[in-house]
């Protein structure tokens, strides 16, 4: 937290969104997906201001606070190559999970941070991912042999 007399003014600087971590060419290899992003109305395109910076370092560190309390299995997959959060950051978050025995972190060859809407073949390897580890971890459910 900012002492009283420099939050009245830090919280006001500002840096152009285009110098901020969020530029084009960042954030999925599809173009049409990206462009979507930038054009949306309901995304934020202003500038960055200092104070909003100083919340998210706020909310990364109570996250990983937080982290002691996760007991259950957790699955973290992140592009290589994502230039918005360094990837190393997501295992360095699952290795703060001290309380799971169950952890798995995948790296996304050459994916970018959204890895969820990357084209193919990044796409089906993320859900391809999800799926063989939610079935290897979901309790299957007691089906009769007869009715």
């Amino acid at each position: 937290r900012m002492p009283p007399p420099l939050s009245s003014i830090i919280p006001k600087w500002q840096v152009p969104w285009e110098y901020g971590p969020i530029a084009k060419g960042t954030l999925t290899h599809d173009k049409e997906c990206e462009d979507a992003y930038f054009s949306s109305k309901m995304v934020y395109h202003g500038p960055i201001r200092v104070n909003w910076a100083l919340q998210f370092m706020t909310a990364q560190n109570n996250a990983f606070q937080d982290a002691l309390k996760i007991q259950h299995p957790v699955i973290c997959q992140h592009g290589d190559s994502d230039k918005i959060i360094i990837p190393g950051s997501s295992k360095e978050f699952l290795d703060k999970l001290s309380n799971v025995q169950d952890k798995t972190h995948i790296f996304i060859k050459d994916g970018w941070h959204e890895i969820m809407n990357e084209p193919e073949p990044w796409f089906s390897q993320v859900m391809e991912t999800y799926v063989r580890w939610m079935d290897g971890h979901l309790v299957k459910p007691y089906l009769p042999k007869s009715i």
